[in-house]
């Protein structure tokens, strides 16, 4: 738990104390993961807010495994993505969507916006008195090493929006005529990469893609700021090593904090209700793909359904076709001209295997 402030006004994150190899070795043997994982105890050695299945206060070894921080879920349990006609003939017809390289969106300035707040929390966090010297550079590494290369990130992004009819994405994000195409937030989205092979799961495992709500809050904000510092100096690499020691690499530090600072925007945009898809695919592929847009040359990568399986170890595939994406409905925006809109989409979703999805009109009365 991350407490804000300590008695002498000074920020106390309660991290835990830097562990070495052999200790997350011997607790990741008991614990029966692999020893990669990050381990966290709290200052007194002992498992962090856990309890045993019968409901005891007795820890357990799974909560010595410190997940990374993530943004708020949705609060809907479907999502819609505003585009153009061009745009939903692409997304249905090819059951897939894009996701746009960090440095190539449209609001690229917004992303300044987020390190500023982790900026900010980390001078907060460098003046206490219970953070270890060690973690505090390797967070001040980490954080200088993601506003140098939050433009060149290999991180890509889709966004969508809680609200089906909203005017403001209508006027930003449409054509002559829109569209915005539901997409329900539990079905799974994952990277498409080297198409035309035999589906298989590629390694090492890395983020799934899912959704979170972007955060337009200041508070809220900062408090997520502070839950990526904590994370990276729980993860701190033990001093004294140089091989195969614990933690993450300054590389892999900055990647998270960037991945959470794309969740910031500021709160003028609020109307929007953003939430986004964050991803990223292995540099051994051939998953990025390049289209033409304003900023010139735009990387993108695929994100499609994966094909049924048992177990996936991976958060990328390889396969030749992949299932229908999860639609649940569309809306078709402001047009004088929306029975002949709402037809055309009908019979698009139709002709694709997209039986039953609903679609609707909207209300907003802007032309």
């Amino acid at each position: 738990m991350i407490q804000m402030f300590d008695p002498d006004g000074v920020l106390d994150l309660h991290l835990p104390p830097i562990i070495d190899q052999d200790e997350a070795r011997e607790r990741a043997d008991r614990a029966g993961v692999p020893s990669g994982e990050p381990v966290i105890t709290d200052p007194e050695g002992a498992a962090v807010d856990a309890a045993s299945d019968d409901g005891s206060d007795e820890s357990s070894e799974e909560a010595h495994w410190l997940p990374i921080p993530q943004p708020p879920h949705p609060s809907v349990e479907r999502v819609w993505h505003y585009t153009d006609a061009a745009g939903a003939i692409g997304l249905i017809g090819s059951s897939e969507v894009w996701a746009t390289s960090i440095g190539s969106l449209n609001d690229t300035a917004e992303f300044a916006h987020g390190i500023g707040v982790l900026e900010e929390q980390l001078l907060l966090v460098l003046q206490s008195r219970h953070v270890h010297p060690v973690q505090k550079a390797f967070m001040q590494n980490a954080v200088d090493l993601a506003r140098a290369s939050i433009d060149v990130s290999p991180l890509y992004v889709f966004c969508a929006s809680e609200e089906p009819d909203s005017l403001s994405q209508w006027r930003g994000y449409g054509g002559q005529v829109s569209y915005a195409v539901g997409l329900d937030v539990d079905g799974e989205i994952m990277a498409v990469v080297d198409e035309g092979q035999e589906p298989r799961t590629l390694g090492p495992r890395g983020p799934w893609p899912k959704w979170g709500k972007v955060l337009y809050d200041m508070e809220e904000q900062r408090n997520l700021m502070l839950r990526g510092l904590a994370f990276c100096a729980a993860t701190t690499p033990a001093p004294g090593t140089v091989e195969d020691r614990p933690g993450m690499s300054c590389h892999q530090a900055s990647g998270v904090l960037i991945g959470l600072s794309i969740y910031c925007k500021h709160e003028a945009f609020r109307d929007e209700r953003e939430v986004r898809l964050v991803t990223t695919v292995p540099t051994e592929t051939s998953a990025v793909r390049f289209r033409p847009s304003r900023f010139g040359v735009t990387p993108y990568v695929r994100l499609a359904q994966p094909p049924p399986r048992n177990i996936w170890s991976s958060a990328w595939w390889t396969v030749p076709e992949h299932p229908p994406l999860p639609v649940g409905g569309v809306y078709v925006g402001p047009t004088s001209h929306s029975d002949a809109a709402a037809q055309g989409i009908r019979l698009l979703l139709e002709s694709h295997g997209y039986r039953g999805v609903p679609v609707e009109e909207s209300t907003v009365p802007f032309r």
